[in-house]
């Protein structure tokens, strides 16, 4: 989602979800003021209420990525390392 409003057939298909899943997702975020909604005749259409939260959002994207680490040889792909974990090792 960025600013400009988007209906919430193209959030599916974007995101590849169900739509019970997505109409649950974008409740909880409109509810906790993350996401605008408008309705257009039929339609719900989702947006950010405000262009500066997408720059929150992108620089938060950014240090996650830079954050993460990877995993070892040793840790199973399934995530069954929690990260937590994973940073108390790192940590010494």
């Amino acid at each position: 989602l960025g600013t400009e409003c988007r209906p919430v057939t193209d959030i599916i298909r974007a995101t590849e979800l169900p739509q019970t899943n997505v109409s649950f997702h974008l409740r909880i975020l409109r509810e906790a003021g993350l996401v605008r909604a408008e309705r257009r005749g039929s339609f719900v259409y989702y947006c950010l209420p405000d262009p500066d939260l997408l720059g929150i959002l992108e620089s938060l994207q950014a240090w996650v990525g830079a954050h993460t680490p990877l995993l070892s040889p040793d840790e199973d792909v399934d995530g069954s390392t929690s990260l937590l974990d994973r940073r108390t090792r790192s940590c010494g």
